[in-house]
């Protein structure tokens, strides 16, 4: 957002307050608001669409989208989580989906080793597990492989090789239900639309023949929104988006089944929180490396840090109680 993505949504409403999670001290509730009271230790998170995030010293959410902090958490490592693991919850469990992920199913997650990807990772494994053929292989860096297995990842490839590559060594050629692309694009933003299909063609590949999803983070909505305007942009986006989907039933069709193509987006969702934060208090959903949590006074310090690629996990701004 400081080099200009997201412009189209948020340009007009500038000045806004960045931070998308949180964790606190409840300092007041509202009226009708039960299971909560001043003092209590929360964490959650709040909406990409909203101006006014949470890099303040108060946040007005509703009571619904918080949770408590498990006991032995500092609020720095609770806020670490939220977002991230909303995110891979819109990415793994969408709305009305028809053959959703359950034991037996395996996923493939690209990008595993960060915020998001290390989130889809283990509710992948919460999702999976129990069933003989089910479980969840990643893609990582070196660093994390070691902490994406003690989650219960079955392999991990090595981001530093080509996609194809790792297929070939690992057989997982036509191995999966489900992909959750969640590696960052060369270059930032949503990768463009050769980018896209180019990506596409390599995942296919390794969706089962009978049909799968693919859902990736890096969908064109919004770059096609900062290059046209919202209405252009977002018309041009479901085009590609069809477009893209076309392509994957078509490559699916040849085996007999169906591939769909997902751009999945964060979205505040009250019961899908409830049980993300059940798994993070019971030990099976936590967030991954936490680089620094620096004092607010230090935001911009922070923001250069993630910016110039200089913090190996996430940076965390902490205020005073």
């Amino acid at each position: 957002m400081r080099e200009g993505y997201a412009r189209s949504l948020f340009g007009r409403l500038l000045p806004i307050i960045l931070g998308r999670e949180f964790s606190g001290t409840v300092a007041a509730v509202g009226p009708g608001v039960l299971g909560l009271q001043a003092g209590s230790r929360v964490f959650g998170a709040v909406s990409p669409l909203r101006p006014d995030g949470c890099h303040a010293d108060y946040v007005s959410v509703p009571a619904s989208d918080l949770a408590p902090v498990p006991a032995d958490w500092t609020h720095a490592r609770a806020a670490a989580l939220p977002f991230a693991a909303l995110s891979a919850w819109a990415s793994l469990f969408p709305p009305g989906e028809a053959q959703p992920l359950h034991p037996g199913r395996r996923l493939l997650v690209l990008g595993a080793g960060g915020a998001v990807g290390g989130a889809a990772t283990q509710l992948g494994v919460w999702a999976t597990g129990g069933a003989e053929g089910g479980g969840v292989s990643c893609v990582a860096g070196a660093r994390s492989a070691a902490r994406l297995l003690a989650w219960g990842a079955k392999e991990v490839g090595d981001s530093a090789a080509p996609l194809a590559e790792q297929a070939g060594k690992f057989g997982w050629e036509g191995a999966f239900d489900y992909i959750v692309d969640a590696a960052p694009v060369p270059g930032g933003g949503g990768g463009d639309a050769h980018w896209q299909r180019a990506r596409l063609e390599c995942c296919l590949r390794l969706l089962k023949p009978t049909g799968g999803r693919y859902a990736t983070l890096n969908g064109g909505t919004v770059r096609c929104m900062d290059e046209l305007g919202l209405v252009a942009g977002g018309v041009a986006a479901m085009a590609e988006l069809a477009k893209l989907n076309a392509h994957a039933r078509l490559h699916a069709s040849f085996g007999g089944g169906a591939a769909q193509v997902a751009w999945p987006t964060m979205r505040c969702d009250w019961e899908a929180w409830e049980v993300c934060a059940t798994l993070a208090a019971e030990g099976k959903l936590e967030p991954g490396r936490l680089a620094d949590a620096l004092p607010w006074e230090l935001a911009a310090t922070a923001h250069e840090m993630v910016q110039a690629g200089a913090a190996e996990g996430k940076v965390v701004l902490t205020w005073e109680e």
